[in-house]
């Protein structure tokens, strides 16, 4: 045998002792994974059932204070005096705290879907989003670069540039940006308060309507450096902008609002004894890895629709500890019958045709037995969770496993594949021997 062969040979039977690990590693990851799955799914179906649903606009029941509820309704904030997160909002005008912007100053509109129309104009949440005009870096080839000006909502560091010292970017933006404003705990859904908690995941947004004012600035040398921009390609959006708004220079920064209106939301969520609507502590952990329920949406849904798309979301990425099991699996298949590519490349120049059998027969051998061990572990995992769709699973398996051995008996495949798929023995007859040794 060759040194470079013999040096081949070494290596496949190296990567065998690897085999071991790879398998047990994907085995490991898949059975976890789906009983972490499995128990997810049963905590959200227990957790369905105990949902009681209540009216928005009923007074509130002691007899529901730490239950977990489901209503829906539309959403205001209280002309009460409130308090406030993130930042200062008085009474019930939602307000930036710097630029002034509040729903005292919105335009009459309605919103296009129906049930989450507009008609009072007041505002549950107000975002601030500042951009400044900085230069980019583009490669153009390993040694070659284009510098670029635009409005960015993130700083860009030039001091990583091939040119820092021709192109420079300020270090820090004039605004703060992502600032939130909303009135916590004066925000209703009919007789009940959301809590801050269900603020936070309110986060459907859409551009602000209203009229921007240089008189709603709070600070006199910020009020003093501004201009407002329209944009002609925006839909007419309006910004506050620092220099020339036509004719921006680098570290010109322009600040824009979104919104969330009054409408119509549904929510679940614990009863506490004030009636404000709080997480729901559960004594597993639910799909998104923690050990509470809060769930909100705009518009009208039942809670087993939540619960449901809750749970979708939560545990897609599920699925890709599953893909990583399988590909650790099949890893481990492929090394186990990588030898048998040896075989073919020695009779690869005698016996072209057996040598692409081999071949062929090791890859068919990789995806069964990497699909048999995946579908019959996990099949195993949900047999007493879901016995009906683990028994229909490892019924599928046994499907495939028949036709692949009637496929092998069969005529239609060469008689060479048998004697490839029965033994080494037979293969080593057929092998020069003047290539062995």
């Amino acid at each position: 045998m060759s040194s470079s062969r013999r040096e081949e040979t070494d290596t496949y039977i190296r990567g065998v002792c690897f085999a071991p690990i790879l398998l047990v590693l994907g085995l490991i990851v898949l059975i976890l994974n789906e009983g972490h799955v499995r128990t997810q799914h049963k905590t959200f179906r227990n957790t369905i059932q105990s949902v009681t649903n209540v009216q928005a606009d009923s007074p509130v029941s002691t007899q529901n204070e730490g239950k977990l509820i489901h209503l829906y309704g539309w959403a205001k904030v209280s002309s009460s005096t409130s308090s406030t997160s993130s930042t200062a909002s008085s009474g019930s005008v939602v307000q930036d705290p710097l630029f002034g912007v509040s729903n005292s100053n919105s335009k009459s509109k309605s919103n296009t879907d129906g049930s989450n129309t507009n008609t009072n104009n007041s505002i549950i949440k107000l975002k601030r989003s500042v951009e400044m005009y900085q230069w980019d870096e583009e490669a153009i080839t390993s040694d070659t670069f284009e510098y670029t000006k635009a409005w960015e909502d993130e700083l860009i560091d030039s001091s990583e540039f091939e040119e820092p010292q021709t192109y420079s970017n300020p270090t820090f933006f004039p605004f703060d940006s992502n600032v939130v404003s909303y009135n916590a705990d004066q925000t209703k859904l009919g007789n009940y308060i959301l809590s801050a908690d269900i603020l936070d995941q309110m986060n459907w947004f859409q551009d602000y309507d209203g009229t921007l004012s240089i008189d709603t600035v709070t600070d006199e040398s910020t009020k003093n450096s501004l201009r407002i921009y329209t944009s002609d390609t925006n839909n007419n959006k309006q910004y506050f902008t620092t220099g020339d708004p036509n004719s921006p220079t680098v570290g010109d920064a322009r600040v824009s609002f979104q919104e969330i209106p009054e409408q119509v939301i549904s929510v679940v969520a614990m009863q506490s004894s004030n009636g404000s609507l709080v997480p729901f502590e559960t004594t597993t952990s639910t799909a998104s890895g923690n050990n509470s329920i809060l769930l909100v949406q705009p518009g009208w849904h039942s809670a087993k629709q939540m619960m449901k798309q809750a749970h979708a979301d939560a545990t897609s990425w599920k699925g890709w500890l599953r893909i990583l099991a399988f590909l650790l699996i099949l890893g481990g298949f492929k090394i186990i019958v990588e030898p048998m590519s040896v075989i073919a490349d020695i009779v690869e120049d005698q016996f072209p045709v057996f040598a692409d059998l081999v071949y062929s027969a090791s890859n068919g051998a990789v995806a069964y037995f990497s699909g048999f061990t995946f579908m019959t572990v996990m099949a195993l995992s949900w047999i007493t969770y879901a016995p009906f769709t683990s028994l229909f699973q490892l019924g599928l398996v046994a499907f495939s496993t028949q036709i692949a051995r009637r496929l092998i008996r069969s005529d239609r495949v060469p008689k060479a594949v048998t004697r490839v798929t029965s033994g080494f023995d037979q293969l080593y007859e057929m092998l020069p021997m003047e290539n062995v040794v």
